[in-house]
């Protein structure tokens, strides 16, 4: 599963071999490789992952958010197109 806007932490490597046991009681269960772990990054989460780059103009978006509200944002498609078509 790959989840987008997370930046990779640099000096850590994926396990390679079987988990050891974690200390604790010998009667508790443990999970399995069996098992699998399903993880939901909310959008919100996103945003303030990105937020604490210090990459977003807070302000910029909060004003993008009242327009897009209020029904007053409007698009430029033309301004769009040459974006994409300058590469950027």
């Amino acid at each position: 599963m790959r989840i987008p806007f997370v930046t990779p932490t640099p000096g850590l490597e994926p396990a390679k071999g079987p988990a050891r046991p974690a200390s604790g009681r010998a009667d508790e269960p443990t999970a399995s490789a069996d098992e699998s772990v399903h993880v939901r990054v909310s959008a919100e989460s996103r945003a303030l992952s990105l937020a604490a780059d210090g990459d977003i103009d807070a302000a910029k978006v909060s004003r993008l958010k009242a327009s897009i509200e209020a029904g007053t944002f409007r698009v430029d498609a033309r301004e769009i197109a040459e974006r994409i078509a300058r590469g950027g």
